[in-house]
């Protein structure tokens, strides 16, 4: 009987973890001078909280990366020649259960201003200790706080 309970509760466990909702996309920063500030977008939803430009991963995304690039470019209209991405550096945090959050860092290689989508209604440009306060959730959090030093030091 008790294999019986552990062989259903590994099967729901697996299905479970297979139907997670997985997002990817990027965090996105620019230098001005000495300082590292990151690019965060508001939204319409969510009572208006900010984050990074991300977004579902779609059945037609050839993989996490592709639907990150897709994502930043129908948010902000940025493309990948906008950017220079950290594509050695994958970045995969779980904000909740069923959920899986996908990041890569992402420099601004211009000081070309995102053009928004209709799902924000504001960007602003932040450093470390005000995206801390903008931004409430705490894989973001993490992230950033975790890396500044890599990425002023060009070490990211």
């Amino acid at each position: 009987m008790q294999a019986k309970i552990f062989a259903v509760l590994l099967i729901l466990s697996l299905v479970h973890f297979s139907m997670a909702k997985k997002g990817a996309g990027l965090i996105i920063f620019r230098r001005t001078g000495n300082k590292i500030e990151y690019l965060l977008l508001k939204s319409i939803k969510k009572d208006n909280s900010w984050g990074p430009p991300k977004g579902g991963v779609e059945q037609s995304d050839a993989n996490d990366f592709q639907a990150a690039l897709r994502e930043v470019q129908e948010e902000t209209n940025y493309t990948e020649s906008d950017l220079h991405i950290h594509r050695n550096k994958r970045f995969e945090k779980t904000p909740g259960p069923g959920k899986i959050n996908v990041f890569w860092f992402a420099e601004l290689k211009s000081g070309k201003s995102p053009k928004l989508s209709s799902e924000h209604t504001e960007f602003g440009w932040f450093d470390l200790k005000n995206a801390l306060k903008m931004c409430a959730n705490p894989a973001f959090q993490q992230l950033i706080k975790e890396n500044e030093k890599k990425i002023k030091s060009n070490t990211l």
